[in-house]
């Protein structure tokens, strides 16, 4: 007798009981929302708290706001809409966050590119995401030009004018909507680009931050490339709650000793590491760290029992086509004793 594969039971009974009782997630979310809404909302509440820091640079929510919806409109007059597509290549900067939330607001999905990839893998995406412009700045223009070989419209920032309409834009955005196009590591192959819908960024931040405890008061330090999703979980998980969201200096990496004293300096409460990172970190006293995550890696067991002694310790796992990640597990002594360290169990 012969069994079609696709009538094989993939789970036990054991493993499927188990399965329906982990996947019990419902939970309250906003419903049929763009992100960029929420971070609106916190901008009504909160006006004249700081929302991004860059070194000395800082921006109230109130003057982000303002910027990214002056930049929206010159994008709006560009053609931009609902669920065009485009590219960010500026660098780490307040800058960034603008056009990020500009390109939301104006009713597009943002393409983020980190200016120090090789020019033949920003030329790969940008030939495969076919952008309507490509946002950068004149300090890296020599270099996206070379990998603009695909010819997208570019809109240099420095050049442009100040636009003094700053009032919110009514993109008509819903959650089916485009948020952002990212494109996987390549490891197994040609990076894919991954479009996430805004219900899926909505739903992912809103969970994260609840869960990890991203309120007004927190810290969080923006410290994964743009071109990683993890970035997207750092500036959104932030600026819909109210925190501050603390760019690290600069686009390349820092050393270990120099990430220690930003985190003690500039009083990170939450930030995500990979487990490499955390494994060479040297020992400081960081009183205002509340919340360490892992994630990217596989987290070793001598890392989770470091970095948990005296606060929240979160492994969080998932690929970027389930928006950033689906699971994360807070380690308790009892994983540690057993030797454990969970990826968890789903998110709501």
């Amino acid at each position: 007798a012969y069994e079609r594969v696709a009538d094989i039971p993939l789970l036990t009974a054991t493993e499927a009981a188990q399965f329906a009782v982990w996947n019990a997630t419902t939970a309250p979310f906003p419903d049929n929302i763009a992100v960029h809404r929420l971070f609106e909302a916190q901008v009504q509440s909160s006006p004249d708290a700081i929302a991004v820091e860059y070194g000395v640079e800082r921006v109230t929510y109130a003057t982000l706001d303002a910027r990214a919806n002056a930049l929206a409109r010159r994008l709006r007059a560009m053609g931009v809409g609902r669920n065009t597509i485009v590219a960010i290549c500026i660098g780490r900067s307040i800058e960034q966050i603008v056009a990020t939330l500009a390109v939301l607001k104006a009713g597009g999905a943002y393409l983020p590119l980190d200016p120090h990839y090789p020019a033949a893998r920003l030329s790969l995406m940008l030939h495969d995401a076919r952008p309507a412009a490509l946002l950068t700045r004149h300090a890296l223009l020599e270099r996206v030009v070379a990998a603009n070989d695909a010819h997208i419209p570019l809109v240099v920032l420095d050049d442009l004018v100040q636009e003094h309409d700053a009032t919110p834009l009514d993109d008509g955005a819903t959650a089916t909507d485009l948020a952002y196009v990212i494109y996987t590591s390549g490891s197994t192959g040609i990076p894919k680009g991954v479009a996430i819908t805004h219900r899926g960024l909505c739903n992912f931040a809103v969970a994260q931050s609840r869960d990890w405890g991203i309120e007004p008061g927190s810290r969080v330090l923006q410290f994964a490339s743009f071109s990683f999703d993890a970035s997207a979980a750092e500036i959104f998980d932030t600026l819909i709650s109210g925190a501050t969201l603390v760019l690290m200096p600069g686009d390349a990496l820092t050393p270990a000793d120099e990430l220690t004293t930003l985190l003690r300096n500039a009083r990170i409460s939450h930030v995500t590491l990979p487990p490499s990172l955390l494994a060479v970190l040297p020992d400081a006293d960081l009183p205002d760290l509340r919340l360490v995550a892992a994630a990217g890696e596989r987290c070793p067991l001598a890392v989770a029992a470091r970095w948990s002694h005296g606060r929240t310790f979160v492994n969080a796992y998932g690929p970027t086509e389930t928006t950033i990640g689906p699971c994360w597990h807070a380690v308790t002594p009892d994983d540690l004793a057993a030797g454990c360290v969970p990826i968890g169990k789903p998110i709501p």
